[in-house]
């Protein structure tokens, strides 16, 4: 005797169920845990205005925000003027577990005076990166009292 369609459905359901246990799971669920990272702060960073010849640094972190480990490799700052932005001492490479974070600094040191801008670029060891805009305004300090004039 035949059995109707649904009871054969149901009975190769529950086979299927006991064989790879992965049915009702989400159509875009993450298998076997992709490693993600985030950088914070969040968008452009604008160090406040600076008095040539003087610094000011920003920390930043970065936080393991997936399933599994991911390390971060390398950073540093793109800009036309390399010796107006520069990462402090690297902590890198350096391994995250989900969870973990590792934190540095950009440090901003104008030459001159004017609007300077540059790109944080934290490279991982799964071939992605993370980018933060920075900027940063030197001015000049005629009394030189550490204040811009």
């Amino acid at each position: 005797m035949r059995q109707p369609l649904s009871l054969l459905l149901v009975g190769g359901c529950a086979t299927f169920l006991a064989g790879c246990g992965t049915v009702g799971l989400a159509e875009n669920a993450p298998m076997g845990g992709k490693p993600m990272a985030q950088v914070d702060p969040a968008g452009m960073v604008e160090f406040a205005e600076e008095p040539v010849g003087y610094g000011a640094s920003q920390d930043f972190t970065v936080d393991s925000i997936g399933e599994s480990p991911i390390t971060v490799e390398d950073a540093w700052v793109e800009v036309a003027d390399p010796n107006v932005f520069f990462v402090g001492a690297l902590p890198f490479p350096k391994r995250l577990d989900p969870g973990d974070s590792v934190s540095f600094k950009v440090n901003f040191e104008p030459q001159q005076s004017g609007i300077f801008y540059g790109t944080l670029v934290i490279t991982m060891d799964d071939g992605s990166t993370l980018e933060r805009n920075v900027t940063g305004t030197g001015c000049d300090d005629g009394n030189s009292d550490r204040r811009c004039d």
